[in-house]
């Protein structure tokens, strides 16, 4: 079985894993009909999604114990929290995964410059994104080509990217210039980046964020029933 099979009734559900398996950057763990388990290696991450209890209780047992998981789906979170040893909630973060799932691609509002960021933009980002306690991974991004920003009048007023595992995010917007539609026009400029490119555009939105939620139902994205819980082994 691959994961296209296992996910076929449900793209938006596994847009992650779909991702990673188009990139091929992922090693397929486990894909039986009723739990599948991806490793991403260079994001550290563990996918990891089961159908039910018996099924979840089996694979959990074959987890790779890297510190870094993505669990799907709450039943999963609460095995994956006993087999794994994360009692505290300060270990766990709930999302919602969004997939866009149109033919047609958005169309970013005019009068916005949009540009991938080079190599002298790592400091202005780095500065301005507080997503994740690693510094060179903000290098590591930008290095990548994956950083879009937004420039007014010549100056950066904000940039957008993806993830090592391929969801959009690294979404901020300089103070001076929020509440003109930026993150809009970021985030539609790089969804429709990603289909030319063949690639899947999806996020995962933290539970409590409704501009984020209203974003992205703003652009025409589509949610997934079941969330997504981050899992850190501390």
């Amino acid at each position: 079985m691959t994961p296209w099979e296992y996910f076929a009734n449900d793209p938006v559900g596994g847009a992650d894993f779909l991702e990673i398996t188009r990139r091929g950057t992922g090693e397929l763990m486990l894909c039986a009909p009723d739990a599948i388990v991806m490793r991403e290696p260079s994001g550290g991450v563990v996918l990891f999604h089961a159908k039910n209890a018996p099924a979840a209780r089996a694979a959990l047992e074959k987890l790779p114990r890297t510190g870094l998981y993505a669990v799907h789906g709450e039943k999963n979170m609460r095995l994956a929290a006993d087999a794994l040893g994360i009692k505290s909630a300060d270990g766990v973060e709930k999302c919602r995964q969004a997939r866009y799932m149109k033919e047609a691609a958005p169309v970013p509002p005019p009068g916005v410059e949009m540009r991938v960021l080079d190599e002298t933009y790592i400091e202005a980002v780095a500065q301005h994104y507080g997503g994740v306690d690693d510094p060179s991974y903000v290098r590591r991004r930008v290095k990548a080509g994956v950083v879009v920003g937004a420039f007014v009048g010549g100056a950066l007023a904000g940039f957008i990217g993806t993830h090592a595992e391929g969801s959009m995010g690294m979404l901020e917007i300089f103070p001076e210039y929020r509440r003109r539609g930026l993150g809009c026009a970021l985030e539609a400029g790089l969804i429709r980046r990603l289909l030319e490119r063949g690639e899947i555009p999806f996020c995962q939105v933290i539970e409590g964020n409704e501009a984020s939620m209203r974003l992205q139902e703003k652009l025409g994205m589509t949610f997934s029933d079941e969330p997504v819980y981050w899992m850190v082994e501390r």
